[in-house]
């Protein structure tokens, strides 16, 4: 899972993403007050947090400081991270603020490109990706003394709350506030090879350099993939700064843009490459030098990894509120259900993949495969649809609505999963995946050697034929109930 660690006392885990404020000059503040929220951002500097949800709540700022850009400190720009080496999940999360690893995990039911981004990110059995972040920016925070001690700090209206209704004050204004984040932009390059097996990327993985600049992956790739079926794809990411720009130059080389919002290139496979990838990394890598240019007022600013501070620093005492365990739960099972679902359709879309590839899909099969991934694919549609109000159960402090959210999304799972034929035929698939060694001859002549291979199911049980893959050499004629 990608993470980005949110820095607070009891290291609670975030959905980084953010909230871009409404005016910054890089040499300095002016008194403009008109602070509005920027498209996609989520995060403000003095913005109200729940670390039950793991979200804002409906106020942007219940701190007066928030609305006085006066009080705003910077420190130095500087690029943080460059495409000379391969970034970590763990620093594209950061980058993005697309932290997925949350403990209760709302990111996955929003509409955020950068969460979705930082999914695909992610390696899966079939799935190697090659991350590269530049990331240019500052710190920004309060300056010193900008947040007196009291509950003078607070808005009037927050002020008003919290002295009449302090149960009502956690509703409003969080259990903690935002006290600094950092402001910049970062633009992002994913190298993904999409392999026909397991053991093909295992045997790539195994020559592969683990981690280049992006001038040289093409070069890398090439070397370490010899005999190797793989397809290859670029896919970038801007935030901050003109993103458009980013995506103008990928569809200049003939990308397409994605349902999830950026730019993705297909570069061809193991037999063919695309040289037009190589050409857009060669112009990325100069676009990267020229992105600080960008940052010409407040607006242009990316706000990521955000630090929380607990009210009681600044002697705000708002009552304590212990959340209904059965709700915690509620909004607990639709993460791990959604996630699970998630991960039943991209093993679906692989498997389906794999099969086609080595032609070695029957009509039955096929047919099996493609009526699951509609299905799955229902089935997501639900968590994100806004009719059914998921995001409710992870907007602030709980809602009292999310037992019943989740029972409502469980009945709509089960009526649309209710092929208990092809859900057995899936459970066949999932648990039938073998991998092993075996000993392999080019002819009784020859010594035999010990090769890496994986089996994996190409009809239903009643038959139970399987592929064998030995690193990219396939063979179908594998029967489970009578052997080679």
């Amino acid at each position: 899972m990608v993470k980005g660690y949110l820095a607070m006392k009891n290291d609670c885990l975030i959905l980084l993403c953010l909230l871009l404020v409404n005016w910054y000059s890089a040499n300095g503040l002016t008194n403009n007050t008109n602070l509005t929220p920027a498209k996609n951002n989520i995060f403000s500097l003095g913005g109200t947090y729940d670390t039950t949800s793991t979200h804002p709540t409906n106020t942007t700022s219940c701190l007066n400081a928030a609305y006085l850009p006066d009080t705003f400190a910077w420190s130095n720009q500087h690029a943080s991270l460059t495409f000379d080496s391969s970034a970590d999940s763990e620093a594209v999360g950061a980058a993005i603020g697309g932290e997925i690893a949350a403990r209760i995990g709302w990111g996955g039911f929003s509409s955020i490109s950068s969460y979705h981004y930082a999914r695909s990110s992610q390696d899966d059995s079939y799935t190697l990706n090659m991350n590269y972040v530049y990331q240019y920016g500052s710190k920004l925070s309060f300056k010193e003394a900008a947040l007196v001690y009291g509950i003078d700090v607070l808005t009037a209206a927050a002020k008003d709350t919290l002295l009449n209704n302090p149960s009502a004050f956690r509703q409003k204004c969080g259990d903690v506030f935002i006290s600094n984040l950092h402001a910049g932009l970062a633009v992002l390059m994913k190298v993904s090879l999409v392999f026909h097996s397991h053991s093909e990327k295992d045997a790539f993985v195994d020559k592969f350099d683990a981690a280049p600049g992006l001038s040289s992956i093409m070069s890398k790739i090439k070397f370490a993939s010899s005999g190797i079926n793989y397809s290859l794809s670029i896919a970038g990411m801007q935030q901050g700064g003109n993103p458009e720009s980013l995506t103008q130059l990928f569809v200049n080389y003939g990308a397409r843009v994605g349902e999830d919002g950026y730019p993705i290139l297909n570069c061809g496979n193991a037999h063919n490459i695309n040289l037009h990838c190589t050409d857009l990394i060669t112009q990325v890598l100069s676009y990267a030098t020229t992105v600080p240019l960008q940052l010409r007022s407040f607006n242009d600013y990316y706000l990521s990894a955000p630090t929380v501070e607990p009210w009681r620093n600044l002697g705000v005492f708002p009552q304590v509120l212990d959340p209904d365990p059965q709700i915690l739960q509620a909004m607990r099972e639709l993460a791990i259900q959604y996630d699970q679902d998630l991960h039943r359709v991209d093993f679906l879309k692989n498997y389906t993949h794999m099969l086609a590839a080595y032609n070695l899909i029957s009509p039955d099969v096929r047919s099996k495969l493609s009526w699951l991934i509609s299905a799955y694919s229902q089935v997501l549609e639900n968590y994100i649809d806004p009719a059914n109000t998921v995001m409710d159960c992870y907007a602030g402090f709980v809602s009292q609505r999310c037992v019943a959210i989740r029972d409502h999304i469980f009945h709509l799972r089960s009526n649309i999963l209710n092929n208990i034929e092809l859900n057995n035929f899936l459970s066949y698939l999932l648990n039938n995946q073998y991998s092993m060694a075996l000993l392999k001859s080019a002819s009784l002549t020859n010594p035999f050697n010990r090769v890496a291979c994986d089996l994996n199911p190409i009809s239903a049980a009643d038959t139970a034929l399987y592929l064998v893959n030995c690193q990219g050499q396939v063979s179908s004629s594998f029967d489970a109930a009578r052997g080679f």
